[in-house]
C-alpha cells in the first residue's frame, strides 16, 4: 500500500471514530456497483440537538497531501449543496471539528497542534 493511500484510510477512520463519538449514524461508502461516481467516502446523519427529532445529513470527503475533488465529486459536491446537505472536504482532522463547530452541530474538543496550517 503506498503511504498516500495510508494517510487517506487514517484520516477515514479517524471521520468515522470522530463522527461516532458524536452521536452520529455514519456510513463509509465504498465505491462500485450501483454507486455513483463522485459520491463522498462518508455519509453521516447529525441530530443538531439531543433533543431534535432529525438528523442534519453530511457528506465528507476525505482529502490528502494536494488531492483535489476530481470532476465527478464537484458535481456530487455542489448537487448536494442545492439540496441542503453540509458537505465538508477534509485534509486533517481538526478539519472535520471545525466544519461541524462552524455549522453548530458540536462543540470543540480537539486541540490544534502547534503550527499547524490549519490552526485557527
Amino acid at each position: 500500500m503506498s503511504p498516500g493511500a495510508q494517510a487517506h484510510s487514517d484520516l477515514v477512520a479517524f471521520c468515522l471514530d470522530y463522527l461516532r463519538s458524536q452521536g452520529a449514524w455514519v456510513l463509509k461508502v465504498a465505491g462500485g456497483l450501483g454507486i455513483r461516481r463522485g459520491t463522498a467516502d462518508i455519509l453521516a446523519g447529525l441530530r443538531p440537538a439531543p433533543a431534535a427529532r432529525y438528523a442534519i445529513l453530511i457528506g465528507i470527503e476525505a482529502k490528502t497531501g494536494t488531492g483535489r475533488l476530481s470532476q465527478a465529486q464537484r458535481r456530487e459536491q455542489e448537487s448536494m449543496a442545492r439540496a441542503g446537505v453540509l458537505y465538508i472536504v477534509v485534509r486533517c482532522p481538526e478539519d472535520l471539528e471545525r466544519a461541524l463547530v462552524d455549522a453548530g452541530l458540536v462543540r470543540p474538543i480537539l486541540r490544534p497542534r502547534p503550527g499547524d496550517a490549519h490552526e485557527v
